[in-house]
């Protein structure tokens, strides 16, 4: 083996060690920022199950009240139907 393979061998080596131990670094540093990164809860309960507000929409409506959220309301199954029925009648009619 000459001197030049040899040199190049060498550099080959010391580039992947190079590349093997940037890759260590640039890992570490993703894991302190994901640990340091801790999401906020936005509310106080979590989640209302869909099935049990739209069945209990009065309990649904009191509790999200009771937690400040003004927003969101659960009407009475069918209400919203009627309502945009009544619109559409209304609108077709003028």
């Amino acid at each position: 083996m000459d001197k030049a393979t040899l040199v190049v061998y060498m550099m080959v080596v010391f580039l992947l060690a190079a590349n093997l131990y940037m890759s260590f670094q640039m890992q570490s540093q993703l894991n302190d920022m994901q640990l340091a990164v801790t999401p906020k809860k936005s509310l106080p309960c979590e989640s209302i199950p869909l099935g049990w507000a739209v069945t209990h929409h009065d309990c649904a409506n009191s509790l999200l009240w009771a937690i400040n959220v003004t927003n969101v309301k659960f009407d009475l199954p069918g209400a919203n139907d009627l309502a945009q029925y009544n619109t559409s009648v209304f609108t077709h009619r003028s």
